[in-house]
Parts: structure tokens; C-alpha cells; sequence
């Protein structure tokens, strides 16, 4: 499988699908790759994390780090790994204007992120990315328009408006508008940018959850509820909260959650379909683990499409 290219490799008939009834790979907090030991306590962070760091410094932020970076792969890596949806949080800083990745540590400026995905795209026509920013932290009226200018001047043309009807969106049709960008905009700031879509034409139900007893029925429930005329992103994660944290203190993110949930999930998935009441986003830790092999199951599940979506 060409994951690099897998949109522009995907059947005629599969290219005709609307864009929320296929099967796109994506990686939640997906720069946290940014993040490292030099970075600040961010917005976000809970207060007696913040408070740690002030006291102890660079010992707690060892810790911290452990449970803040949930991806290896840097944004171009993603991307050749065909990695399609990307789950942005961002912080204001004080020291200056620009926009930071975050999650509890500062981790790199957006705007160089988003030229880097902006390259990918010029080179490779045919392939789209959706962009939800998700969340914003010391976030003013004024950043939120700043921030919107930035990726309109970033992507220009290929910014996808949201259309009257959603189900007109599909890869060939956004092949032939040159359109190459679903931006998602969770804040009610961006109700009148035609250039960006609003949070209710993408749900993203989050498990909230360390059990994967708990996870699999959650995911099956939230498919089960979807809507004909909106997209889905289905969380395959796993989130620690305070207490796992204290007890697995030593361990990180990657070695306890990700694991359990990618045992658990990989089957559930390869089970799965795309099209209505079907999977759409997919997303996970550590979208590099075995070569891609989350990718490709996410991905293959295309190939269960039917000549017409409605008929699958």
C-alpha cells in the first residue's frame, strides 16, 4: 500500500464518495511530537502541574512529558504514514503573538507546521487533510481572527468552503475545485468564514476513559448514532486521568495506554466499514507503530465500499 499517495490511488468509484463516509486515518494531539524537556508549562496544564514545575523545574517536566507526547512522527513523517486528519491545540504565549502547539508543555508555532503540511499538499495534488482545530487556550477575539488569516494566507484556494450540502464533498470533486483542505473550526468566531467548518458538521465523541472494556462499546454506540449529513471522528484512545497517572509515575503514555488500546482496537477496526452508519475519521496514539500498520487498517477498510456508498 502507497500510503503516501493512498487518496489518489483509490478507486474511481471510491473517489466519488462523499468525503464523511470514507475511511481516513488521523492522529490525535497530533504535534505533540514538538514538545521536549526546554518547553514551558502551557495553558492548558491542570494548576498543580504548573505549581510542580515552578518548585522542582525540569524533574517534573520529565514526568509530565512522559504523559503530554502522544505522537513520535513528525508532521511530513504522518503524512507519508497517510495520516489525513490532524487534531490541533493551541496556546497563546506571553513572550510574543505567534500560535503554540500545546498540551500541557508549549510545544512548536503552528504557522510553521501548517506551510510544512501546505508543501505536501503542492506536491501531491490529488491528496486532501482535514485540520480541526480542536481547542484554544488564552485565546482572544482578535487571535482567533489573527489565526484565521494565517491559514487563509497559508492554504488560499485550497481551502474547502462547506457547501450547502455536505455530500457534494468528495475527492473528485475536490480534485476538480483544486480544493485540498477541510479546515474545522471549534470556536464560534469562525461562523461567518465560508472557508472554515463548524464543529457540529464533525463530532468527535470523546471516551474519556483508561478501560478498554469501556472504550470498544463507546465507539460502537457513537457509529451507531451518526448522522447522514455530517462526519464522525472515532477516538481510539485511551486517556489516562490524575490517578492512573500517579500510580503508573514511571511508565508513559506509550508504554501503558497505547498499547492496551491498539490490542484492543486493531480488531474492532478490521471489523468495521465505512459509508453510512460507518467509521469516517479514525484516530490514534502513535500512528507509527509497525511500520503503519494503523494506517493501512484504517485505510483498507475502503476497499469494503460498494460501487454507490448508500448501497454499503
Amino acid at each position: 500500500m502507497n500510503l503516501k499517495n493512498w487518496m489518489t490511488n483509490l478507486n474511481e468509484n471510491v473517489r466519488n464518495v462523499p468525503v464523511i463516509f470514507l475511511s481516513i486515518p488521523g492522529s490525535h494531539d497530533s504535534m505533540t511530537y514538538t514538545i521536549n524537556e526546554s518547553s514551558k508549562s502551557a495553558p492548558d496544564a491542570q494548576l498543580f502541574v504548573k505549581i510542580l514545575v515552578k518548585i522542582f523545574g525540569n524533574i517534573v517536566k520529565r514526568f509530565v512529558l512522559r504523559w503530554s507526547i502522544t505522537q513520535n512522527s513528525t508532521v511530513t513523517e504522518q503524512l507519508n504514514f497517510g495520516i489525513r486528519y490532524f487534531d490541533l491545540r493551541l496556546a497563546t504565549n506571553d513572550t510574543d503573538s505567534n500560535f503554540y502547539i500545546t498540551h500541557a508543555l508549549f510545544g512548536a508555532q503552528i504557522d510553521n507546521i501548517l506551510v510544512e503540511i501546505n508543501n505536501f499538499l503542492t506536491e501531491n495534488k490529488e491528496e486532501i487533510v482535514i485540520l480541526d482545530f480542536q481547542h484554544f487556550y488564552g485565546f482572544t477575539a482578535d487571535d482567533h481572527l489573527r489565526l484565521m488569516n494565517l491559514v487563509e494566507i497559508i492554504f488560499c484556494e485550497k481551502l474547502c468552503p462547506l457547501p450547502w450540502d455536505i455530500n457534494t464533498v468528495t475527492l473528485s470533486w475536490m480534485r476538480d475545485k483544486s480544493y485540498q483542505v477541510i479546515a474545522i473550526y471549534r470556536n464560534i468566531s469562525a461562523e461567518q468564514r465560508t472557508s472554515f467548518w463548524p464543529s457540529l458538521r464533525y463530532p468527535t465523541p470523546w471516551p474519556h476513559t483508561t478501560s478498554v472494556e469501556e472504550l470498544i462499546p463507546f465507539l460502537q454506540s457513537c457509529l451507531s448514532k451518526r448522522y447522514q449529513n455530517k462526519g464522525l471522528v472515532t477516538q481510539c484512545v485511551l486517556t489516562p486521568d490524575n490517578l492512573f497517572v500517579a500510580k503508573h509515575i514511571f511508565s508513559s503514555l506509550k508504554s501503558t495506554c497505547a498499547p492496551d488500546c491498539r490490542r484492543a482496537v486493531l480488531p474492532w477496526l478490521n471489523m468495521q466499514h465505512p459509508g453510512i452508519n460507518g467509521v469516517n475519521v479514525v484516530i490514534a496514539d502513535f500512528i507509527d507503530f509497525n511500520d503503519g500498520e494503523f494506517s493501512k487498517t484504517v485505510i483498507a477498510l475502503n476497499d469494503k465500499l460498494s460501487t454507490t456508498y448508500n448501497k454499503v
